[in-house]
């Protein structure tokens, strides 16, 4: 895992040049804290890559190479690279990576845990390696296989190539989205950046705030499908998920190409496996996904929340030997508290468990500077206790975190889906009266209204009254109803899968556009920010596709989520956690602390009294202010006020702050 950037324009000077380099590199360098490399982008008329530098082990608070303006004399652009050593630690696999020819560059970010398979089958091609890592095999793939390379790849990459023999850029990211990048493209100017804090401080962007997506962040459980593809900064875009693209630098065209689709690549099993066939082979996909991902040359450990996810993954990664350390956190005397299955688990597996128990009136003295590392707004809080969990595997000199992300999105662990099971089987025996009043309402919605139910999730009890009028009727209309305009192209595409696959599948499926990003640019960040790399067994492609061929009985059955990994865990785990039906999520605490705790509670009225909070017209100052009192004093549960604090302050870190965010940075660290 690593810090990837890229930046092209063909009439920079060499000093223009050096600047950019220096503020992007700065930017991310938290990302790479082993080592660093730049390459020069040479001019169209040079032969080849001339020039390169690479820093083998980096000085503490070293952000970039120590180059100057002659470094850029006859270019046009720069490749970059922080590096996060976890495959073949020798300095030679330092990034950017050359070929042979000098005239095709690679940045990456991520690991291919297929690499060694990779790598055999290029040597029975004929081609020779030079390292150990993954990397040589990347640049090697592409240079056999062209851009259907990325396709053969399982693992999470985000992944940059200068070709200067076609005169292009071309890049890829993951199935799912784990591994970010995001881009700029304004004129005959184009930049990548794995994170928005890499376009912040550039002397030719202004950053300014995306409005409909801080619209739809403040109103909605998660972004809608419409502005998915958009982040938080007016003009820079994140690479979509299972997409390729291409920079033509002759015409400037930017286009993108999908190499995956799970409608397209989920096999249909559901004629041919029974219940038992279908756990087993299930089992074994999820056994290889998490043995792949125990590919590492540096310490690895694995969280251990004490539920069925994060159990199975740690069952996985021991069943053959291997000793890993488990982190986990606690939360005494709290509904939450998983503790007791996690002590039988540390006993029942012998394993070294290390807990802690979080201390919420820490948090508003770390949320400014959590707010800084997410790079954007987050829509829950339970961030936090990540971020702590990420910083007690630190202390303990762990690189690599196994983690349960996915699971709940294509396992059916989300309350929801006993909804949707019932909608598509008919059978609601297993519901509350107040989820069969709930299916009520689902069944009887149009099909453009339950489109948008299931991806955007938005209901009128969730349109915040503190949200500017004008501002809201800007991007919703003077409606408040969830019968909202929505892409019509997604609207299609989900339609069409609910048509072939059934409520419960496409369902499943919308998900994917839904908590999934947000889900892995917690685990990026966070674990980024403390030099941690996380790997997701339960996003895997082969075992989604998988789940998605499936009946949807199989995976939610007599109101129990999860049937098939529980069937498969069944005599390996205790009967607590495999014949748990509960869904034991945390959230944090944010009304019960602005009622209870004074210092929580004046961290956000002193944040109102703000002179920029009192200017920032997207809400009502008034209104929220009310708001908080109603929460001080019990009459109000509004969980989603905080966002209101969240937006502001990365607004003020990001937009007000944004060219001096470096000191802010300092300031907060």
């Amino acid at each position: 895992m690593c810090g990837i950037f890229l930046y092209y324009n063909q009439e920079s000077t060499g000093h223009e040049l050096a600047i950019n380099y220096q503020m992007m590199s700065a930017s991310l360098a938290h990302r790479g804290p082993d080592a660093m490399g730049v390459t020069a982008i040479p001019a169209r008329n040079r032969p080849f890559l001339e020039k390169t530098v690479k820093i083998e082990k980096k000085r503490e608070n070293e952000k970039y190479c120590a180059i100057t303006d002659d470094f850029f004399q006859n270019a046009c652009g720069f490749v970059g690279h922080h590096r996060l050593a976890i495959i073949d630690l020798d300095s030679v696999s330092t990034q950017p990576f050359l070929d042979s020819s000098s005239k095709v560059a690679l940045a990456y970010n991520g690991e291919i845990y297929n690499y060694i398979e990779l790598r055999s089958d290029l040597k029975n091609l004929g081609y020779s390696f030079y390292t150990s890592s993954d990397t040589e095999v990347v640049l090697n793939a592409y240079f056999e296989w062209d851009t259907d390379c990325f396709k053969r790849f399982n693992g999470d990459f985000a992944i940059l190539i200068y070709d200067h023999r076609k005169k292009s850029i071309i890049g890829a990211r993951d199935r799912f989205g784990v591994k970010p990048l995001y881009f700029h493209h304004i004129n005959k100017t184009i930049m990548f950046s794995s994170e928005v804090k890499g376009f912040i401080r550039l002397p030719g962007y202004t950053p300014a705030l995306n409005e409909e997506v801080a619209y739809h962040y403040l109103v909605a459980d998660f972004p809608t499908p419409d502005t998915l593809k958009e982040s938080f900064l007016k003009d820079v875009y994140s690479v979509p998920p299972a997409h390729w693209f291409e920079v033509d630098l002759n015409s400037f065209a930017l286009t993108f190409s999908r190499y995956w689709d799970i409608e397209e690549n989920s096999f249909n099993a559901q004629q041919i496996l029974s219940i038992d066939e279908a756990v087993k082979r299930f089992d074994a996909l999820l056994e290889n996904a998490v043995k792949i991902r125990l590919r590492s040359d540096v310490t690895l450990g694995s969280f251990l929340s004490g539920g069925l996810d994060s159990s199975s993954i740690v069952w996985h990664a021991i069943k053959d030997g291997n000793k890993i350390p488990t982190f986990s956190s606690i939360f005494p005397g709290s509904p939450v508290d998983e503790s007791e299955n996690i002590n039988v688990l540390v006993k029942d597996f012998n394993i070294t468990n290390y807990q802690q128990q979080i201390c919420f009136g820490d948090f508003v003295q770390e949320f400014p500077f959590l707010v800084f590392l997410q790079d954007e707004p987050f829509p829950a809080l339970n961030v936090y206790t990540q971020y702590k969990n990420f910083q007690q595997a630190k202390d303990h000199g762990v690189k690599v975190i196994l983690d349960g992300c996915g699971a709940d999105e294509f396992l059916a662990g989300y309350a929801d889906y006993r909804l949707l099971a019932a909608a598509d089987s008919g059978d609601d025996s297993y519901l509350t009266d107040p989820e069969k009043n709930r299916l009520k309402r689902v069944k009887s919605l149009s099909a453009n209204n339950l489109c948008a139910w299931l991806n955007v999730h938005e209901h009128e009890a969730r349109i915040v009254s503190y949200i500017n009028p004008d501002f809201r009727k800007a991007y919703r209309g003077d409606s408040l109803s969830i019968d909202r305009p929505m892409d019509p192209n997604y609207k299609k595409q989900f339609m069409g899968s609910y048509l072939k696959n059934g409520l419960f599948h496409s369902a499943t499926g919308s998900w994917m556009n839904k908590s999934i990003p947000w889900d892995n640019r917690y685990l990026d960040r966070t674990g980024m920010w403390l030099g941690i790399e996380g790997r997701v067994p339960f996003q895997d492609h082969r075992l989604v596709e998988f789940v998605f061929s499936l009946p949807h009985d199989y995976i939610y059955r007599d109101g129990f989520s999860k049937h098939i990994l529980r069937c498969s865990m069944k005599n390996r785990l205790p009967g607590s956690i495999t014949g748990s039906r509960k869904k034991v999520g945390f959230e944090f605490p944010f009304t019960e602390l602005v009622a209870d705790n004074r210092t929580f509670r004046d961290f956000f009225y002193d944040l109102t009294e703000q002179q920029d909070f009192k200017e920032f017209d997207i809400i009502d100052r008034d209104r929220v202010v009310t708001e908080l009192n109603n929460i001080r004093d019990k009459r109000s549960n509004n969980y989603n006020l905080w966002r209101v604090f969240n937006l502001y302050l990365w607004c003020s870190l990001f937009i007000t702050q944004g060219q001096g965010i470096k000191d802010k940075c300092h300031e907060l660290g």
